[in-house]
């Protein structure tokens, strides 16, 4: 069992340098003087995406820009960013919708950020927090500031109509501004762009795994799983990231002459989050999480629930129908002193094909 707890660490351990292969995007270059250059930009997280723009143009040299240094960028016609300055300096900030009136937004490592800006007007921050009030009998009470809604109603001024919707945005939702701002350019006939957001994307994946741990028997033995899981795509959080959760099973399970380790079914509740590292046909993913294991709590060694970290990793094949294949390898370690997956092992290994169905 160490060896092959050995061998999957050091599978696992090798994945972290694919990890870090870049994944770039057919895209385009605003230079300051007004042109445009054609190469590939790295498709990054929002978070860094504001910050610096990775180009290779079409010599294959790579250039990092600054927003100090280019007008802005464009992914394909997925993401587009315009050099604006924040609040202390320039940042790269999406454009969600260009018209007669501009909605931009960036993230930093506290929270996102909204921007208007009505046709060459001044730049205007779109506020919005909740603060407390007060604390009374370790109670607390908060309230959600409305600045932003006289903001977006000096914007849309000419427009009185828009007032009643504006009112009803008592929080500062991505795609409830989008909706807005895309309606109120509509009423002048102004749409230039608006950023396309993606679908409502989850997999519902059907899994067969195998896992490898030692019993107190002192025997290694293989337990056959099956399931079902759901995988839901977080685009808003990165456009590689993703939930995982679902229930699978292992039957019960005889080692020898009639021996049981477990007779009763046994199953499993993962909670994890999957990475995607590339859009490509052929991807590494990387992913972690719990798993909760539930068991009879009638046999020696096992608890009711067990709730073991995991660390996985693999490939993931993506088919030309949207659909998805992953192979995976995984670790589930449990914690603490008295607490066991199946036999009195605390380390379970599995190696696992799952295939996703995409909705």
């Amino acid at each position: 069992m160490n060896k092959l707890l050995s061998l999957s660490i050091f599978l696992l351990m090798a994945l972290l340098p694919v990890s870090a292969q870049k994944s770039f995007s057919e895209g385009k270059v605003f230079t300051l003087a007004g042109d445009t250059l054609s190469g590939y930009i790295e498709d990054k997280g929002d978070l860094m995406m504001c910050k610096v723009c990775s180009f290779t143009d079409e010599q294959g040299n790579i250039i990092e820009y600054l927003p100090a240094d280019i007008a802005g960028y464009k992914l394909g016609d997925s993401k587009y960013y315009l050099s604006k300055r924040g609040f202390l300096e320039p940042v790269f900030m999406e454009v969600l919708v260009e018209g007669k009136l501009n909605l931009y937004y960036y993230r930093d490592a506290v929270k996102d950020h909204f921007f208007v800006q009505k046709e060459d007007a001044e730049l205007l921050y779109l506020p919005f927090e909740t603060v407390i009030e007060r604390k009374e009998n370790s109670k607390i009470y908060s309230k959600k500031t409305q600045k932003h809604i006289g903001i977006l109603r000096f914007c849309m001024f000419d427009e009185p109509s828009m007032f009643s919707q504006i009112d009803q945005m008592v929080d500062l939702e991505y795609k409830d501004l989008i909706r807005l701002v895309e309606k109120y350019n509509a009423l002048s006939n102004s749409t230039i762009y608006i950023k396309t957001l993606p679908p409502k994307t989850y997999y519902i994946e059907m899994l067969h795994k195998v896992n490898w741990m030692s019993t107190y028997e002192k025997m290694n033995n293989f337990h056959y799983e099956v399931g079902c899981h759901l995988s839901v795509w977080l685009p808003r959080s990165s456009e590689k990231l993703y939930f995982k959760t679902g229930l699978s099973f292992m039957p019960p399970h005889e080692i020898d002459e009639g021996v049981f380790i477990y007779n009763q079914w046994v199953f499993k509740m993962p909670l994890q989050f999957h990475y995607v590292l590339s859009k490509n046909k052929i991807s590494p993913l990387i992913g972690g999480g719990f798993s909760m294991w539930f068991f009879d709590t009638k046999f020696k060694n096992v608890g009711g629930i067990v709730l073991p970290l995991n660390l996985g990793g693999g490939m993931r094949f993506n088919q030309d129908n949207g659909n998805i294949l992953d192979l995976s390898l995984q670790v589930d370690q449990a914690l603490g002193h008295h607490r066991y997956l199946i036999g009195g092992s605390k380390t379970a290994v599995s190696f696992g094909i799952t295939y996703g169905f995409r909705q």
